[in-house]
C-alpha cells in the first residue's frame, strides 16, 4: 500500500520496488530514515505521499542525534503535518537542531522563544542570539525578522542603519 505506479514516464528516478521500500523500512540508519522520511513527505521515487510516515521517519533519525531530521520533525509538531500539533516538542527538537547549527531550526527556536510558545519563557534577547546565528548563516527569514527586532528595539537597543543592513542582506 505504500508503493504507487509512477505518474508519468519522465519520472526523474526509478520508482521504489516494494521489496526495495520494505528494506528501506527496516533500516535503523539515521541518514536512511531521514531520506525515507523525506521521501514520504515528498511523494516520491513512486512511494505514496504521506506526512504521518515521512514524520515516522524524521522522528527515529532525530533520536540518534541528526540535526537535519531534528529540525524537520521540529517542524512536523509546530504545525501539527502527519501528527497533533505539539509545540513543547517542537521546541525541544528545534533546539537540539539549533545547538548542532542548522540555521532553520535556529530561526524556529528563535521564533518560539519571541513570542513565548511551546512552554517557552518569552525571551527576546535569547530569540535575538537566535536569529543571529541564523542571519550569519543568511537564512532568509532570521535576516527579517533581525530587521524587525532592530527597527522595533526588541531584544535588543533599536537601530535603523542595523535594521536597513539586515533588510538588504
Amino acid at each position: 500500500p505504500h508503493v504507487r505506479e509512477p505518474e508519468s514516464a519522465d519520472a526523474q528516478a526509478r520508482p521504489l520496488l516494494a521489496a526495495e521500500l520494505t528494506f528501506l523500512r527496516q533500516a535503523t540508519d539515521a541518514p536512511v530514515q531521514l531520506h525515507l522520511g523525506d521521501t514520504y513527505v515528498q511523494g516520491r521515487r513512486g512511494v505514496v505521499q504521506s506526512w504521518a510516515e515521512g514524520c515516522r521517519f524524521y522522528r527515529l533519525a532525530a533520536e540518534q542525534g541528526n540535526a537535519t531530521a531534528q529540525s524537520r520533525i521540529g517542524t512536523c509538531y509546530a504545525w501539527g503535518l502527519g501528527m497533533a500539533l505539539d509545540l513543547p516538542t517542537a521546541a525541544r527538537y528545534s533546539r537540539l537542531a539549533a545547538e548542532q547549527g542548522k540555521a532553520d531550526a535556529q530561526f524556529d527556536y528563535g521564533h518560539l522563544l519571541e513570542s513565548g510558545k511551546g512552554g517557552l519563557k518569552r525571551d527576546l534577547a535569547e530569540a535575538v542570539r537566535w536569529y543571529r546565528a541564523a542571519a550569519a548563516q543568511r537564512d532568509l527569514r532570521a535576516l527579517a525578522h533581525l530587521g524587525v527586532c532592530y527597527e522595533k528595539g526588541r531584544g535588543m537597543a533599536q537601530s535603523e542603519a542595523e535594521a536597513a543592513a539586515s533588510y538588504a542582506a
